[in-house]
């Protein structure tokens, strides 16, 4: 395969106080918070002193060169872009630019959540972005991460998997945008 890029979208938990269920987030930073060492610290901010050790990254072309470790991934600027002009497929819902926090595990404790977005800057956290993201980084595939909230325990809002289809349609909207873009080329 061969793809000329790839748009990764699903749903997220919020940790920004800015967003709610049904507001969009665009990665334009994702971090492996699975790559978190968190040593001896003050009890109130367990966070505190927290080193992101990184993942290893390796390039295809020269596997044999050892490999480097990245701590965090990025979306496409020209795709983020293109997906931050169109806009939210309902009016009264928002779309924010920022950091999700990704890992093969969901935090679900307000403290954490907080000092996950106070220390970190993180807005939403999900469980695939990272991973894919990594492989994009590792055989340079141009990458965007899109994500619509389902929940967020920041204001105790249940999860709503149905805005999983307004995430699809607003997705359509981008992958039009960028085929216009490239047909203007």
């Amino acid at each position: 395969y061969s793809p000329a890029l790839i748009i990764n979208q699903g749903i997220c938990g919020g940790h920004s106080p800015l967003l709610h269920r049904g507001d969009i987030l665009l990665g334009k930073e994702i971090m492996n918070y699975s790559n978190l060492k968190i040593g001896m610290t003050d009890c109130s901010n367990p966070l505190r002193g927290c080193e992101t050790i990184g993942c290893e990254v390796f390039s295809p072309a020269s596997p044999a060169t050892s490999a480097k470790k990245a701590t965090c991934f990025y979306s496409h600027p020209a795709l983020l872009a293109i997906a931050q002009n169109c806009p939210h497929p309902v009016a009264t819902g928002h779309i924010i630019t920022g950091k999700i926090a990704s890992a093969d595990a969901w935090m679900d404790r307000k403290d954490l959540i907080s000092l996950m977005n106070k220390t970190f800057g993180t807005c939403g956290e999900d469980m695939e972005t990272a991973s894919v993201a990594q492989l994009c980084h590792c055989f340079g595939i141009p990458f965007l991460s899109i994500r619509m909230l389902s929940n967020t325990r920041v204001y105790d809002e249940e999860y709503d998997e149905t805005v999983a289809e307004t995430l699809q349609e607003f997705t359509m909207k981008i992958v039009d945008e960028i085929q216009l873009t490239i047909a203007a080329d």
